[in-house]
């Protein structure tokens, strides 16, 4: 059995977090929450103006947030480059990770302590079904002879924390206002519309068949490294020129809303001491416009980290990190989460790992514009290349 564990180290993201705690002040947390709230990667260009600050202070800050190592992702619509996402929860089975069917398309592999069982999260090209998946999953619950879970996930939901709002910069921590938050559930759920409104926009699928070019794979991989990395910089490390990259930032990656924001890689809770779940509810009845409202409101809150909700608009996912002594008030409102929904899956993590590859480029063929099933021998070739930091020609 893996050791108890998360995404990092406990010391790292402990440290991030003490970190955080003593660069806390209201201009940091204003910083913070302007990232988190930024649904247009554009207008982060425009930060200092919006924040109505000083330039260098703004930027003396980013700076300083980055040398303690709280550094800064972006935020990638999937389905704009043509990926999509499935998740299994297989019961009363433990998988090491080397033995994951298709581990070149997994983003994620989590071994449940309560009930006990794997969750695998899979990112695959859309213009493939998944019946592939599917089918390996089969072969090993028949094996084990047990069931799984399986969930197509459309639509992904990342935390925007209210941190002027909750976080008590004193104290060190967030405050949790378990009866302001269930009162709120409660006029969101039991609100009576007159009229029957339409689903929103958000909940509309805009699938692109493939990527504009595999070039803006690459790319998106190194700012997911770092979102404050400059052209050069991800020139040197993709082996491509300069100019070219620049070229597919702007007329590619942006023009066509890849990037719906940047966001610190920021574990704002001390997951040392923490309880780590997944918390998968049937909606069952509800409006569009309410479950938008519902959703909208659960990410602002300091211990959602995630929301994902399945493509038919029937099973929303939350992922919790809530403080071991909040955990009353945390089940008080989970009650009330389960009197308007059937909890039909809960569990807790022991053990979590997500691969480097969550952007699988090496299952996109080039040259025929096509994704590939299995990674090609052209794909490893490419890699090879880009690793030697040359850029690739074109295959006679």
């Amino acid at each position: 059995m893996p050791r108890r564990g998360s995404l990092e180290p406990a010391g790292i993201l402990k440290r991030r977090y003490l970190e955080f705690v003593q660069l806390a002040d209201t201009t940091t947390l204003r910083i913070l929450e302007f990232f988190y709230n930024q649904s247009n990667v554009r207008v982060l260009y425009d930060a200092v103006r919006k924040l109505n600050m000083p330039s260098t202070s703004f930027w003396r800050r980013i700076s300083t947030l980055k040398r303690k190592g709280i550094t800064f992702t972006i935020d990638i619509d999937e389905r704009k480059i043509g990926l999509s996402k499935i998740s299994f929860f297989l019961y009363d089975v433990f998988l090491n990770r080397y033995e994951i069917p298709h581990s070149h398309w997994y983003n994620a592999y989590t071994v449940s302590s309560v009930p006990f069982g794997t969750h695998l999260v899979y990112y695959y090209p859309i213009t493939y079904g998944y019946k592939f998946i599917k089918d390996e999953i089969n072969k090993i619950c028949k094996e084990e002879k047990t069931d799984y879970l399986m969930i197509d996930y459309s639509f992904t939901f990342s935390a925007k924390p209210s941190f002027t709002k909750y976080f008590d910069v004193e104290r060190g921590r967030f405050n949790y206002f378990w009866k302001e938050w269930i009162d709120k559930i409660k006029e969101i759920l039991e609100y009576r519309e007159t009229v029957k409104e339409e689903n929103p926009a958000i909940f509309i699928n805009e699938y692109r068949e493939k990527p504009e070019d595999w070039f803006d794979l690459l790319i998106l991989k190194e700012l997911q490294k770092d979102a404050f990395k400059s052209f050069k910089e991800i020139s040197e490390s993709i082996g491509i020129r300069t100019w070219k990259v620049k070229y597919h930032y702007d007329k590619h990656i942006l023009a066509k809303g890849v990037i719906k924001g940047i966001r610190p890689k920021l574990i704002y809770t001390d997951i040392t001491n923490a309880y780590t779940c997944i918390m998968i509810l049937q909606i069952g009845e509800i409006s569009g416009c309410k479950l938008s409202k519902l959703i909208d409101f659960l990410i602002r809150l300091p211990f959602i980290l995630v929301v994902t909700l399945s493509s038919d608009l029937k099973i929303l996912s939350l992922q919790i990190v809530i403080p071991y002594d909040e955990l009353i008030g945390f089940f008080h409102f989970k009650k009330i989460l389960k009197k308007y929904f059937k909890i039909i899956l809960e569990f807790n993590y022991h053990y979590q790992y997500s691969s480097k590859r969550t952007i699988p480029f090496t299952n996109y063929n080039p040259y025929t514009g096509v994704w590939v099933k299995y990674p090609s021998e052209l794909a490893s070739f490419l890699e090879e290349k880009l690793a030697k930091g040359r850029e690739p020609s074109a295959v006679r």
